[in-house]
């Protein structure tokens, strides 16, 4: 990334950034990869920010190379302020659980005495291609979370740092036929991801999503009305207080209701 300079402030577009956030008196930490240019690496480290988090993406390399990456964090950012509280973020992604993989890992950056150790994970799926239409579907385990308790028991200290239920999309056509997609929302529950999807929009989708959501609220998992606004949202649904008739808030209920129940169980 070529170092972008402010030609009134002197400053690059990371202090530029930084600096803002600040004004604005927003609670923040600043967080690179442990691979980020120099540059970019000094720019957050000179801040007065406490708290700075280091990003390693895991599921892009093999355990081997932890060694040598743990001593690049060490050299070019954590011996360079030592009056800095250091969080190291183990990004596994949606990678398949491979526990002697998870605890290698957490051996090799364990040994660089960071402030907080966090690994990210998750088992959700990335779309909804195989719950059933109009339906409210079992996809997957929460076997990121019951990894992340199995895992603490060694690493008591271990934090957890969660994807939600939304994950990075595939790249899509720019000209996609709305009503050839189906409303769909991911729901969590203590152990699993549940899916509920309507018919194709072209075939009565928005009616059917009310029926879904009907399922949803007299299933067991679902917690109660006034457990979180998405949980709220999606018994108004069923009930015909509101109607739901584009993709955008059933994410936005997903999401909401997994954060407050993922709160709850850390």
């Amino acid at each position: 990334m070529q170092k972008l300079v402010d030609n009134e402030s002197g400053k690059n577009i990371i202090e530029h950034c930084i600096e803002k956030l600040v004004q604005a008196e927003l609670n923040f930490i600043p967080c690179i990869h442990f691979d980020s240019p120099i540059w970019m690496i000094d720019s957050v480290l000179q801040t007065q920010q406490p708290e700075i988090a280091i990003r390693i993406r895991c599921h892009d390399f093999s355990s081997p190379l932890e060694d040598i990456i743990a001593e690049r964090i060490s050299d070019k950012v954590m011996d360079k302020m030592n009056n800095k509280n250091f969080i190291i973020l183990l990004d596994f992604y949606d990678s398949p659980i491979n526990e002697n993989r998870l605890l290698t890992s957490l051996k090799n950056f364990s040994g660089i005495n960071a402030y907080k150790l966090v690994l990210l994970h998750t088992s959700c799926p990335e779309n909804a291609d195989w719950a059933a239409p109009n339906s409210f579907s079992l996809v997957s385990s929460r076997d990121d979370l019951k990894t992340y308790f199995k895992l603490q028991k060694k690493y008591p200290d271990l934090k957890y740092g969660d994807y939600t239920v939304r994950l990075k999309p595939s790249l899509e056509g720019a000209n996609i036929n709305y009503y050839n997609t189906y409303l769909k929302i991911f729901y969590s529950s203590t152990d699993d991801y549940y899916i509920g999807k309507s018919t194709l929009l072209e075939n009565k989708g928005v009616e059917t999503i009310k029926g879904v959501y009907q399922e949803i609220i007299d299933s067991d998992v679902y917690k109660s009305p006034d457990f979180s606004t998405g949980d709220k949202a999606i018994y108004d649904c069923a009930k015909g207080i509101i109607e739901i008739s584009n993709h955008v808030k059933p994410i936005e209920y997903g999401i909401n209701h997994h954060i407050e129940l993922t709160g709850t169980q850390l």
